[in-house]
């Protein structure tokens, strides 16, 4: 290739990976924490690719967030009956009360 060719840069792998593929195995709730835009919701998309059964929703969606926050047995409900095996919730710190709905989410 020649020296100055600009190359498509697509995904590419993180170390935590193999980390966080060890935990996933278990179905644990695993908190993601990391600078901004150090590449936190690539990863998280990556994996919803890569993984059966994934789901991914950010609190970004003011809607997501709100039924989340106002209706979790509705949120369960839409986003986890099924085939779900995985929830990926990005920028959870938006949701105020999050740790109470989080815990209904892990035992629905």
């Amino acid at each position: 290739m020649a020296k100055n060719t600009p190359t498509k840069i697509g995904y590419v792998p993180r170390e935590i990976e193999k980390e966080f593929s060890k935990y996933l195995r278990r179905r644990p709730i695993i908190a993601l924490l990391g600078p901004r835009r150090g590449g936190k919701t690539t990863l998280l998309l990556h994996l919803k690719e890569t993984l059966k059964d994934a789901q991914y929703l950010s609190f970004e969606d003011r809607q997501t967030l709100d039924l989340f926050e106002r209706d979790i047995k509705n949120f369960a409900r839409l986003y986890l009956e099924g085939e779900v095996q995985y929830l990926f919730l990005d920028e959870f710190h938006y949701a105020k009360n999050g740790g109470k709905n989080l815990k209904y989410l892990f035992d629905f």
